[in-house]
């Protein structure tokens, strides 16, 4: 354990009894939270700082019911000014390290949002309030708390792959996997024991299954940081994209050194039901998916925030699984409005949306209101003074782009090859949807009018991640069969 910062610069513990300080400590920042506490612990120890340091601390951690652990530490008067100048914020590889009050040996790890708090009372010394808001924490015992966490792999559903290289089990039998390299980290993709029987009961039955273990080295002095989970969620979203089906991680294991089982985490993560209907990568090649997420990683991440790929991404794979036709279309629809929105909004030219400046607009609306309804009763003398109202309201649309020259713009700007009748037919497509609820009476040419939009989105996505390897076309696989 680090030397204490407090102890280093001349404090002393608190309390002559700081287990009953412990017991007794009013942590009264805990209280700020809202949920339901489904666990509750106090006790004493060490809290973690930056570099390396640490500080004597009493804590109280409370659990809750929608899956955070909040820590909250009071530490000694000594040195607190130069304590919070200093770390005014702290983030670490373990935060807590100490015991209970019942004498249980505890450790709370994970990455930390930290507010200090400095407080006197009239018979009490000043001392400081830490509060620690985790999102990813895990509580562990002494025996776990001491390995060094060297590895973390993800339970994998719904992914369905032949990889390049063969495992033995235990057991005697045989796996495949797929190893890949995602910014300076090496995941390596296994399938699990009994990986066939799993998928063969999964997919007929449209049920979530894991079917496969990503695994990957934790560099040190990162273990159970978000780094690695939101580097799984983006290894998620493009293998989802390239097999046409929902991928997830179920799970987190933490590994030691010595291949020691140190946590078995259960995030809460959704095991979406199976349902394979139109991979963009032909196959489950796990060549192809490690170079398909190897070369689209990097790219996700610049265009993330920008297009918001991952509420993207979700609508185009619901609208492959939905089986309505009707709903297939307007869920492909709203997949590309979303990225229309985002480009318009966050563009590198400004912001798109409006033909003048939303505020110099704001200026003018009421004047651009009068004028419209002057000349709607000049012109409709018989409206009524509802109808005139319904449409002077209606004067900030006039400020909209045209929503089918954003389309035009943005696959220009991305550099998408597109025919302007055949590939923007989808835009009529979508009002004439939206207004009549009727894609069309003719299922063979509603079809072709999804596989068209459906495949336009996958040219505009491919780009955007900067994917210029092989892929399936939608209509390459599915044709209307007349029975």
């Amino acid at each position: 354990m680090p030397e204490s910062e407090l102890t280093r610069l001349g404090g002393s513990l608190m309390d002559p009894d700081p287990v009953e300080y412990a017991r007794s400590a009013e942590f009264e920042l805990l209280g700020t939270f809202e949920g339901r506490v489904i666990e509750q612990l106090r006790g004493v120890g060490q809290v973690g700082l930056a570099d390396g340091l640490s500080a004597e601390c009493a804590f109280g951690c409370v659990r809750l019911d929608d899956g955070r652990v909040m820590v909250e530490c009071h530490l000694l008067a000594g040195a607190v000014r130069q304590l919070i100048d200093r770390f005014g914020r702290t983030r670490g590889e373990w935060v807590v390290d100490g015991h209970t009050t019942e004498g249980s040996l505890v450790r709370v790890e994970g990455a930390v949002a930290t507010r200090w708090r400095e407080s006197k009372g009239e018979d009490d010394p000043s001392k400081v309030k830490m509060r620690l808001s985790c999102d990813e924490i895990h509580v562990s015992m002494p025996t776990a708390a001491r390995l060094t966490p060297a590895r973390v792999t993800y339970g994998l559903t719904n992914l369905e792959f032949w990889g390049d290289e063969k495992s033995q089990l235990e057991s005697g039998g045989w796996v495949y996997a797929f190893r890949f390299q995602v910014g300076s980290t090496e995941v390596v993709v296994r399938q699990v024991d009994g990986y066939r029987e799993i998928v063969e009961q999964a997919k007929p039955t449209r049920t979530g299954a894991v079917t496969a273990e990503a695994s990957v080295p934790l560099r040190r002095g990162m273990a159970n940081l978000p780094y690695y989970d939101e580097m799984m969620d983006v290894v998620c979203s493009l293998l989802s994209l390239a097999r046409g089906t929902r991928v997830t991680w179920h799970y987190a294991k933490l590994w030691a050194q010595d291949g020691t089982l140190i946590e078995h985490d259960y995030p809460g993560n959704v095991s979406w039901p199976w349902i394979d209907t139109g991979a963009l990568l032909g196959g489950a090649n796990g060549t192809e998916l490690k170079l398909f997420v190897s070369c689209c990683y990097d790219a996700y991440f610049e265009a993330r925030d920008r297009f918001n790929l991952p509420v993207v991404i979700g609508y185009y794979l619901a609208s492959k699984c939905e089986p309505e036709m009707y709903t297939k279309f307007l869920l492909a629809c709203t997949a590309m409005e979303t990225l229309i929105s985002n480009f318009a909004e966050k563009g590198t030219q400004g912001d798109l949306r409006y033909i003048v400046p939303e505020d110099k607009f704001k200026e003018k609306r009421d004047e651009l209101e009068g004028l419209v309804s002057e000349a709607l009763v000049r012109v409709f003398p018989r409206l009524s003074e509802a109808q005139v109202d319904d449409a002077r309201v209606k004067v900030a649309e006039i400020n909209r782009r045209s929503y089918r020259r954003l389309v035009r713009k943005m696959l220009e700007e991305v550099g998408v090859d597109f025919h302007r009748q055949a590939d923007l037919r989808f835009i009529d497509l979508r009002h004439k949807l939206v207004h009549t609820g009727v894609l069309g009476t003719d299922v063979r040419e509603s079809l072709g009018h999804y596989s068209r939009l459906i495949e336009l989105l996958d040219r505009v996505l491919l780009k955007i991640l900067q994917y210029e390897g092989q892929y399936q076309k939608y209509s390459d696989v599915f044709h209307f069969r007349p029975r």
